[in-house]
């Protein structure tokens, strides 16, 4: 049963991420990990383990600096608006010209399983590897709580076993590919993993 509400919790965040974006380093770094392969489980409900499992605390306390001032300028993006609770995660909200990018680690989650746990409601659902961690880009489109316009993709990188952090953004072809999600996650892992 608590099961059951914390899928149906999960899911009614990731609806709440989707419905924002649509509308409108240093130290405590872990140690450089050894190489490993992201391995899949059988089970396509299971997560699969992060093999270089790290805790990047000091994006955690400061999520707007998961993007370099270089990094921004390339999306256009501002320099961000971040929002850290102890309830709700730690997040960075940038703005640019036609849409709101979200970047937020997941403290308040129990890591890529608790995500998968929402893969019924999912209307894309698709497990993949970002740079040697586990990811799943997925999105929820022609629903009634999600304004009209690109489908807004969630984008979620493991970091280790209980912690991801994900980007949400509308797609900026309406591809529904999850493109410019993907490339913004791609260059958050790469702040985090060149500052350890």
């Amino acid at each position: 049963m608590a099961s059951r509400h914390r899928a149906a919790a999960a899911s009614a965040a990731i609806v709440l991420a989707f419905s924002l974006v649509a509308c409108d380093g240093g130290e405590g770094a872990d140690p450089a990990p050894t190489s490993a392969t992201v391995s899949f489980p059988d089970d396509p409900d299971k997560a699969p383990a992060v093999p270089n499992p790290i805790t990047p605390k000091a994006f955690i306390e400061k999520p707007c600096t998961s993007l370099t001032a270089e990094q921004r300028r390339k999306f256009e993006l501002d320099s961000g608006e971040p929002e850290v609770s102890d309830v709700s995660g730690s997040e960075c909200r940038y703005r640019r010209a036609d849409r709101l990018v979200s970047v937020r680690y997941a403290t308040d989650w129990a890591g890529l399983q608790d995500l998968y746990r929402t893969r019924s409601v999912s209307t894309r659902w698709e497990p993949q590897v970002l740079d040697g961690f586990p990811a799943v880009s997925t999105y929820l489109s022609n629903k009634s709580d999600v304004p009209p316009g690109p489908p807004s993709c969630y984008y979620a990188v493991g970091l280790n076993d209980l912690l991801f952090f994900s980007v949400v953004s509308q797609d900026t072809d309406g591809s529904s590919e999850c493109g410019l999600a993907k490339r913004i996650a791609a260059d958050v892992l790469s702040t985090i993993t060149d500052d350890r």
